[in-house]
């Protein structure tokens, strides 16, 4: 028996073609459809979702890191919005990343390390005004781009150790020396004094910043 029915869920958008042509969108509730003639392609779900990517790159200063996204994105509520989002873009997340990653590498590279930390907001803003202009085409919306806030927000690449402890050992922060291990050679290394000197003084300024967030914190609950 043919279905002349059917039902849309809440949050939710149908397609409904006639003979493979597009005919309407349908909204929430009970629908109607003309038997043998038109038929429901697919639905499309308007709650946000969220992508997670993990984007390798190199600073100025020629350390490897991964910046850690999070992009919440959703299909817009307009009939032409959906209907784009449905027979323009076949994988929404793979045109995303591909965007997010052109930001993240046009950005990190001009920055060193420490300025890439300092200006994690500002490349994620960046990131989220690109997605927006550019998926708006698509029928999606970005609700928000952000940079994981955590500590592993950046994180080293595989391949930045052995750089950064060359540039250690070539400021004399650190020594190395070679040992065969079987039929490998292996590098080991050790502070020199001066690196040393240069961890205390790191960890006394360490220890200076702490002690004036915990006042701060003090101050804010007293």
């Amino acid at each position: 028996m043919p279905l002349f029915f059917f039902t849309v869920e809440q949050q939710e958008r149908a397609i409904v073609e006639r003979f493979g042509k597009f005919v309407r969108v349908a909204s929430p509730g009970l629908q109607r459809k003309s038997p043998f003639v038109e038929r429901v392609a697919g639905r499309m779900s308007l709650q946000v979702e969220q992508l997670n990517a993990d984007i390798e790159t190199k600073t100025r200063d020629n350390v490897f890191v991964v910046v850690k996204l999070a992009i919440q994105y959703m299909v817009g509520g307009d009939e032409s919005k959906v209907k784009d989002a449905f027979y323009k873009l076949d994988d929404p997340e793979v045109q995303m990343k591909s965007y997010a990653f052109d930001v993240v590498r046009s950005h990190i590279p001009t920055m060193d390390l420490d300025e890439a930390y300092a200006d994690a907001d500002t490349i994620a803003k960046h990131i989220q005004t690109t997605l927006q202009t550019q998926m708006a085409d698509y029928g999606y919306e970005i609700v928000k781009a952000i940079q994981s806030q955590t500590k592993d927000s950046f994180s080293f690449g595989e391949g930045c150790i052995y750089p950064l402890l060359h540039h250690l050992e070539q400021s004399r922060l650190v020594s190395s020396r070679r040992k065969e291990v079987g039929a490998r050679s292996r590098y080991y290394y050790r502070l020199t004094p001066r690196g040393i000197k240069r961890l205390t003084e790191l960890s006394e300024e360490w220890k200076q910043v702490a002690a004036c967030v915990s006042l701060l914190m003090e101050a804010r609950h007293a």
